[in-house]
């Protein structure tokens, strides 16, 4: 099974769920019926209703107006109402409006809800204020729980956001500290040294031969200030060059993708690169940790199955990254080296502190990496 359709596999069941026990409560009219219409009418909107929350996640408001039209048609034409085929449901995508939706359009899991209720309140039927009463408690609770999800989900990406400043700056900090070790070592103990065997030399001069021991002692003072200033020099130049690596190499990007899966191939993997959608600008924190999973998925692959031929495949939707890692798996499976899966577990952050999943599992012969990651 992908891992992509398992969400939608499960609003397909809680939708299923829903719309038997609507057609029970319909045909036994068991507690929360309320009779009237042609029982043809009443199977229908109950199955249009409970069904529509099969694409809760994927289009909220879509479903919520359409299980809220079903209130005004059911009075119309007289049809009744259920508990579990049409209230449920409304509660269900209320929460679900108030966790995905953002803005002024979260506070439609109240106000629509709210107006379906007032739509029944006086039909024939209807039992009492007191059920209005409970119908609104539930409806409040469903919606502060999609409330506090999303607020959950904020939380998270925030954070994610400011572990990358984080990651940031500590690289920052460490340039800084290289570029001020060097100079340090430049201006002050270079020069302090020069100084020193400058002023051997000179009582070197000064002596001559009249104290050859004294002679030979500054001789050698000077051959260690110079060997000192030479290992120096070394030192310095090591410091200058990872600090202009590290000040001039580009911030880990999709962008440079080609040529992580280019020093892959080197490696002796076989890889296949596809982009599927156009490519496009990514908040920084989603693709930082966009390419640090697919850089982790590929080591592991070339830890665990070199042999195997890997596709990686990064698609671009409207508000979703999906990236997908799956190797054929290893000809030498008695030498697959175990793992810590310290690896996984790390991915598998990344993904969830952006409201993200990460899937990684058996893929066949084979293992595949699937995330799906929000860029809005």
């Amino acid at each position: 099974m992908s891992p992509q359709l398992r969400p939608r596999l499960l609003d397909a069941a809680i939708a299923a769920a829903l719309c038997v026990a609507g057609q029970l409560n319909l045909w036994l009219g068991f507690d929360g019926y309320y009779g009237g219409g042609p029982r043809a009418l009443n199977v229908v909107l109950t199955a249009i209703v409970t069904l529509s929350l099969a694409w809760r996640r994927s289009a909220p408001v879509a479903v919520l107006t359409t299980i809220f039209l079903a209130f005004p048609v059911a009075r119309a034409l007289g049809a009744g109402m259920t508990f579990w085929g049409d209230f449920v449901p409304l509660f269900v995508i209320a929460g679900t409006v108030a966790a995905e939706e953002r803005g002024r359009r979260r506070y439609l899991a109240v106000c629509v809800p709210a107006l379906g209720f007032l739509i029944q309140l006086d039909r024939p039927g209807a039992r009492s204020l007191n059920d209005a009463a409970f119908f609104a408690l539930v409806l409040v609770a469903s919606v502060g729980l999609g409330d506090a999800l999303r607020r959950y989900r904020e939380r998270a990406l925030a954070l994610a956001r400011r572990t990358v400043e984080l990651e940031v700056a500590q690289e920052t900090a460490v340039a800084r500290e290289r570029a001020r070790i060097a100079r340090e070592l430049h201006d002050v103990i270079s020069h302090n040294v020069s100084v020193a065997v400058v002023q051997a030399a000179g009582a070197q001069r000064v002596l001559g031969d009249a104290h050859p021991r004294v002679s030979d002692a500054l001789r050698r003072v000077q051959d260690a200030g110079r060997e000192a200033l030479t290992e120096m020099q070394l030192l310095l130049g090591v410091l200058r060059t990872e600090e202009h690596d590290h000040s001039r190499s580009p911030r880990p990007s999709l962008d440079r993708l080609e040529e992580l899966v280019a020093q892959t191939r080197e490696a002796g993997v076989q890889v296949h690169l596809e982009f599927v959608g156009e490519p496009r600008e990514l908040p920084t924190v989603v693709d930082l940790s966009a390419y640090r999973i697919l850089q982790e998925a590929l080591t592991n692959v070339l830890k665990h199955a070199p042999d195997a031929t890997t596709t990686l495949r990064v698609t671009y939707g409207p508000d979703l990254l999906e990236l997908l890692v799956a190797d054929t798996g290893t000809a030498h499976r008695n030498g697959r080296t175990p793992g810590s899966g310290h690896g996984l577990i790390g991915m598998r952050e990344r993904a969830q502190l952006l409201g993200g999943r990460l899937e990684a599992g058996p893929n066949g012969s084979g293992f595949m990496v699937h995330a799906s990651i929000p860029t809005t």
